[in-house]
């Protein structure tokens, strides 16, 4: 069986941990960027991918971060409310409502606001780790019938899954440091190779000079 090149590993190995390294830097970012409106709503500017439900032609991204939240940390609800040719919508209202799902108790309701692009985010820190339905209400100006009546798009959503915050941990506290420690030592390793190969061949090349004609 052959073996895999060293700088095919390495290239690998760089890309997971650089990849991993961007999730924690934009985390970080969530958390020391605090500017927020009066409602502490936040722009983003890009489309998020995520879990999504077409109405009429309209599509409503949800994609939270961390993906797998726990009751008392900073949590940020990414929306993305796209026309029929996937692009943002300006000028949109937008209301928000939490639930829990089990009891189908009202824990959050933000209310309409204009929001100039239709990508957005919405920090918040749920207090039990339980199941919820995130429902987003958006007006379209406009629109002839979203307009008049919201689109409703709602998702659920699982905070304080065990499983999946066991799986957070080890990627950020294990599994990106051992990449980065595997990567610098793939470099470290390629570097002493070429610079041997170098040196043997100069001095292949000083004894070629040395040789009687």
């Amino acid at each position: 069986m052959p073996l895999i090149p060293l700088p095919v590993i390495f290239v690998f190995i760089t890309f997971i941990g650089i990849w991993l390294i961007s999730i924690v830097i934009l985390q970080l970012k969530n958390d020391l960027m605090g500017e927020s409106n009066e409602f502490g709503i936040n722009l983003a500017y890009g489309h998020f991918f995520g879990d999504n439900k077409t109405i009429d032609g309209f599509r409503v991204v949800f994609l939270p971060f961390p993906p797998g939240p726990t009751a008392g940390e900073n949590t940020t609800l990414n929306f993305s409310v796209l026309d029929e040719e996937n692009s943002n919508i300006n000028n949109i209202f937008s209301a928000l409502i939490i639930k829990e799902k089990g009891s189908n108790r009202v824990i959050e309701q933000i209310p309409y606001k204009r929001y100039e692009f239709s990508d957005f985010s919405i920090p918040y820190k749920f207090s039990n780790n339980t199941n919820y339905v995130v429902t987003l209400e958006t007006r379209v100006m406009g629109d002839p019938k979203y307009q008049a009546e919201p689109i409703v798009a709602s998702f659920d959503l699982s905070v304080g899954d065990l499983s999946f915050i066991a799986f957070r941990h080890l990627m950020f506290y294990f599994v990106t440091p051992a990449s980065l420690l595997v990567a610098v030592g793939c470099l470290v390793i390629l570097y002493r190779r070429r610079k041997q190969r170098r040196d043997n061949d100069d001095n292949e090349d000083y004894d070629d000079d040395d040789e009687p004609n």
